[in-house]
């Protein structure tokens, strides 16, 4: 029951629940922090405890919050447990007229607040492989902007100068996945520089044209096996045991792709086939690693509009795919990331071995 230097914020720790927890925790040797909107009342919780740090705040308040954790950073340094336990409660009847105005204050404080706080990512250790543009560049920006400590991997060194433009002082490495070396050196790179992996995201995936009526499917295999699976493969196995050390989680980017036979003329077949393994990888890794408290997840994006359709010199356009979901809509990269950053948070603690699409209904339509 000891926790000894474990860093231990406490929202409404003031009075009652609140300051009986921060009490409690420091006395079994944690470095508190506690957090109140009442300056008397905390300065005699402070007493209680061994040297805390005290944050007048209200949760409630976005900058507030973002204060509590900077605040606890910049002191201690890391963060180990979080207690939610800052709640009001405000009268309010249908009858009266005032249930909403009741909703409104309550939910501030005791719901959005909570999520609030619990989907910062403050100084975690976040690897995004395929980071120089589209769907990896934005998760990379998308965690950076919740304090994480983002390691961003890509082949094309230009790109990935303007994606770290964007970041807080990431780290870059130029890498071809599919490398044994090079996925090595991308470990051993974020270990030496951060100590730590707590997500990792294998994001990069390519796409070779090759049909079975042309002789140039195998080729087209070998080539995308490389590393739409095998780097997914190598380098999940390579951070495993940092991972288990953190209880991180991973995320692979597979595609709508992986549920839908590619049109056959389209010469892609190779590519879904290997986004249809990374689905299944991701569900056995999940039953694996889930009694070292790892989770891992799949997400399945649609048509987003990256730049592929330029570099590629494609005949078709962002509105031929628009015409093909149920939403007449794309996705923008973003939209991938927050779905990829919610799944990487303490709100889907409970997900694992999950596979979620967001297709703007693609495959509804098709079928």
């Amino acid at each position: 029951m000891n926790f000894q230097d474990k860093v231990v914020i406490v929202t409404g720790a003031s009075s009652g629940i609140g300051a009986a927890i921060a009490v409690g925790f420091s006395s079994e040797g944690a470095r508190v922090v506690i957090v109140g909107r009442n300056e008397s009342k905390l300065a005699s919780v402070a007493a209680r405890c061994n040297e805390p740090l005290v944050v007048k705040a209200d949760v409630g308040n976005d900058e507030d919050a973002k204060r509590i954790i900077d605040r606890t950073i910049d002191h201690f340094g890391r963060i180990d447990i979080l207690i939610n336990n800052a709640g009001i409660g405000v009268w309010g009847t249908l009858v009266s007229g005032k249930l909403v105005e009741s909703y409104d204050t309550v939910m501030r404080v005791n719901l959005r607040a909570v999520t609030n706080i619990n989907m910062n990512f403050q100084d975690k250790v976040v690897i995004v492989t395929g980071a120089s543009s589209g769907i990896g560049a934005a998760i990379a920006v998308g965690f950076s902007s919740e304090g994480a400590r983002v390691v961003i991997v890509g082949r094309n060194e230009s790109k990935l100068a303007s994606v770290a433009a964007r970041c807080n002082e990431p780290l870059v490495v130029k890498a071809d996945v599919g490398n044994d070396e090079d996925a090595k050196r991308i470990i051993d790179r974020t270990i030496d520089h951060f100590g730590r992996i707590d997500i990792l995201i294998n994001n990069a995936g390519i796409g070779v044209w090759g049909t079975l009526v042309s002789g140039k499917l195998v080729e087209s295999y070998d080539t995308v096996m490389r590393v739409n699976l095998r780097a997914v493969v190598n380098l999940t196995s390579l951070a495993t045991p940092y991972l288990i050390q953190t209880k991180g989680n991973v995320i692979n980017i597979s595609s709508i792709g992986s549920l839908i036979p590619a049109i056959g003329s389209s010469g892609f077949s190779m590519y879904a086939v290997s986004k249809a393994a990374i689905n299944h990888f991701g569900a056995c890794a999940a039953a694996e690693l889930a009694e070292y408290g790892v989770r891992v997840n799949t997400v399945s994006p649609g048509p987003v509009v990256t730049d592929i359709l330029e570099t590629s010199k494609s005949p078709i356009t962002w509105d031929d795919f628009k015409k093909m979901t149920a939403l007449d809509r794309v996705s923008q990269p973003e939209e991938i990331a927050d779905l990829v950053m919610f799944l990487a948070s303490d709100k889907a603690k409970a997900i694992t071995g999950s596979n979620h699409v967001s297709d703007n209904g693609l495959f509804v339509k098709r079928y």
